[in-house]
């Protein structure tokens, strides 16, 4: 054993709104990125959904349970990792999608969290989506717990449903339709205003209240479809487009947004979609890179894939994403994912940016920076003031000043509007 090599660790959280996914789903499968790379993978499970981020505002259920399993095994793989071959001071945890979210709160939560990874990196994640308040979090479990026939914090009411009886409860519990966050993170994590969750993870981002370590995010060319489509799956008319504007963002800003994201004749999603990508995830993703720079971070990073796979991974009912680049592409090319048990082959071209992308993201797991023992084009450290990111796609391009625009007008708007929209909902 005197001559093992050790390696170094990356630490993954499924995707799935908080609501579904696991570590068992075939994307996450880490044969072909351990087998290739010297370094150990470690996807792991989380109560998810209302058995994970039910809050009743009393001692009766424990609140984000959720978040303490991720924590509990990451401070399990920290004690027992040295087993493996690895290396306990050298973790880089990551996520996509609510697994990149999971890695915002765990970098806004500095006393339980900090020690427990050195490096972060957050793919996709919606991070314009606040987290429900205590307030709100109450009143969604009031309507669960009324869907599912019982009175709120009647454990053992709950105890003599069926499991189906609860998941089917949980689908109906609505609080605010128009709130991009019903549609999308309704289950999730809440803010409890203690040392586990102690504020939204942008306000700790932009105070610098967060763990500083080197720091990856980015988004898709077209993360917004899925949600899109899931706010709306029959075509979108202008009027309910204008009215979701309208119920997100304040009045002074609503005409600017227009003018910026037109409404179209006919289906509004597209452009519904376009605002989400922007808003929610590449044009937030750059403003809390900015806040990681300005907190003292040396090492940040950010990133866009607009590579459009050759192959399609979606279902029938989701057929839109076939022809676009959606939340979740980018997964098939850092995990590698080609040939068998997956129904798609890889192009040369797909390969070479698996390759790429899987080099980058074992890279900056190693040492904090992407580019070091690494073959492929230099990716620029992230300054606000030179703007430059990497379009991981082929060919690998960096650039400068993406999508400016739109994003200097998010930067204004601010982040925290559905937030706002259902502080407002709950004194109605």
């Amino acid at each position: 054993m005197e001559n093992i090599v050790p390696l170094l660790r990356l630490w993954s959280f499924f995707g799935g709104d908080f609501k579904e996914g696991g570590e068992s789903f075939q994307i996450y499968n880490g044969s072909s990125l351990s087998g290739t790379t010297n370094t150990i993978l470690v996807v792991t499970n989380y109560r998810i959904g209302n058995l994970g981020f039910l809050y009743t505002g009393t001692d009766a259920v424990d609140s984000n349970i959720g978040l303490a399993d991720q924590r509990w095994t990451l401070k399990w793989v920290q004690q027992n990792i040295a087993a493996f071959g690895g290396n306990p001071n050298q973790i880089t945890i990551f996520g996509q999608s609510a697994g990149g979210e999971s890695v915002l709160i765990h970098m806004a939560a500095p006393v339980p969290s900090k020690g427990l990874f050195q490096a972060a990196i957050s793919e996709s994640g919606p991070m314009a989506l606040n987290f429900k308040f205590p307030a709100a979090a109450e009143l969604l479990a009031e309507v669960f717990f009324y869907e599912v026939g019982c009175i709120l914090g009647d454990i053992e009411c709950l105890q003599n449903k069926t499991s189906q009886e609860i998941l089917i409860a949980a689908d109906r519990a609505v609080i605010v339709p128009l709130d991009i966050s019903e549609a999308v993170m309704k289950w999730a994590p809440v803010v409890t205003d203690d040392d586990n969750f102690p504020q939204q993870p942008l306000d700790a981002f932009q105070k610098g209240e967060i763990v500083k370590v080197p720091f990856m995010a980015g988004a898709n060319l077209n993360d917004g479809v899925l949600f899109g489509w899931a706010i709306s799956p029959t075509p979108l008319a202008t009027y309910e487009y204008v009215a979701i504007v309208l119920g997100i963002f304040q009045d002074d800003w609503v005409a600017q947004i227009l003018e910026n994201y037109p409404n179209a004749d006919g289906d509004n999603r597209p452009i519904l979609s376009q605002l989400l990508t922007d808003y929610v995830f590449y044009c937030a993703s750059r403003q809390t890179l900015r806040w990681a720079e300005a907190a003292g971070i040396p090492n940040t990073y950010l990133y866009m894939f607009t590579q459009q796979p050759t192959f399609c991974p979606w279902p029938p009912s989701q057929n839109y994403c076939c022809n676009a680049v959606c939340h979740g592409d980018e997964l098939a090319y850092v995990f590698h994912d080609s040939g068998a048990p997956y129904p798609w082959n890889m192009t040369a071209s797909d390969l070479f940016l698996a390759d790429a992308m899987t080099s980058y993201w074992t890279s900056f797991a190693a040492t904090g920076n992407p580019n070091q023992n690494n073959q492929y084009l230099s990716w620029p450290i992230y300054r606000k003031a030179s703007d430059m990111i990497m379009n991981l796609r082929v060919p690998l391009t960096p650039m400068s000043g993406y999508n400016a625009k739109n994003c200097d007008l998010w930067d204004s708007v601010g982040y925290f509007h559905s937030a706002k929209l259902r502080e407002v909902i709950n004194k109605l």
